[in-house]
Order: structure tokens, then C-alpha cells, then sequence
């Protein structure tokens, strides 16, 4: 059991940037896959970290929504009782406001991880090349690029 258990915690690590692979890069499938282990490299510790953090959230929130639905048949009016139906929605929002909070770290961690792989400053200048406008109060000014530079 441990040995699984293991292997699921080292494969959610390796594959944890692979859905924001699939909506950014419109990759898919093994492709995805291996693209998140090659940008994972080096920031696998962040990764556990982040996981087990919104893991536990998750996971106390669940536990705690659960032992309301144990309880609902006690409550006066049971499952149609406002206090019941209060409780469900702010557990719902919650979970619903932690789970976005989770997509969005990892998004970070995914433009951090091309970052630090020398993939980013490249992709911005592409990016923003045709887009620039010069100011009428720029002028005589150099643009700033931003470099990052792993340690």
C-alpha cells in the first residue's frame, strides 16, 4: 500500500502542470505529460508543497461538509431545513473559492517553471512584438525587457 500510494504521490508531482500544458499550449495527451515533467524539474519540492497544502484544505473542508450531511437528519426539518441548505451553499463556496485558488497557483507555477527553464523571455518578446505601441512620452526611451535568471 505504501509502495502505490508512493508512486501516485511521485506521478501527481511529475503530472501536475499537465492540464495547464493542455489549456496554454493546446497540447495533449502523453505529449501534455511529458511536458510537464520536463518544466516540473527542479521546482518538484513546490509542487509537493502545493499539493499537500490545497490537499489538506480540501480535505478538512470535505470532512467537515461530510459530518453535515451525517447530521442533517437530527436537525428540525432535516434536509429541507435552512440552516442545512445555508451550510451546503457556504461549504460549496469554499471549496469552489479553494479549488480556483489551486488552478491558479499552479498557472503561476507553470509561467515560473518556463521561466526558470529560459522559455519565458523569449515568449513575451514574440508575443508583445507586434502589439507595441510607442507613447508620444516614450520617446528617446529604451523598453524594458525583464530577464529571469535561475539561481
Amino acid at each position: 500500500m505504501v509502495l502505490v500510494v508512493s508512486v501516485l504521490i511521485y506521478l501527481t508531482v511529475e503530472w501536475s502542470l499537465a492540464y495547464v500544458v493542455v489549456v496554454v499550449e493546446s497540447e495533449w495527451g502523453f505529449t501534455s505529460l511529458k511536458r510537464s515533467v520536463y518544466l516540473i524539474k527542479g521546482m518538484k519540492w513546490v509542487a509537493l508543497a502545493m499539493m499537500l497544502f490545497f490537499g489538506i484544505l480540501i480535505g478538512l473542508f470535505t470532512s467537515a461538509s461530510s459530518s453535515l450531511v451525517l447530521n442533517a437528519g437530527s436537525i428540525q426539518g432535516g434536509w429541507l431545513s435552512w440552516a442545512f441548505v445555508l451550510q451546503t451553499v457556504v461549504f460549496s463556496g469554499f471549496m469552489t473559492i479553494l479549488m480556483l485558488y489551486g488552478v491558479a497557483a499552479h498557472t503561476v507555477l507553470y509561467m515560473y517553471c518556463k521561466a526558470l527553464h529560459g522559455e519565458l523571455a523569449f515568449d513575451i518578446a514574440e508575443e508583445f512584438a507586434r502589439e507595441y505601441i510607442s507613447l508620444p512620452f516614450d520617446d528617446g526611451k529604451v523598453p524594458h525587457v525583464v530577464y529571469v535568471v535561475p539561481n
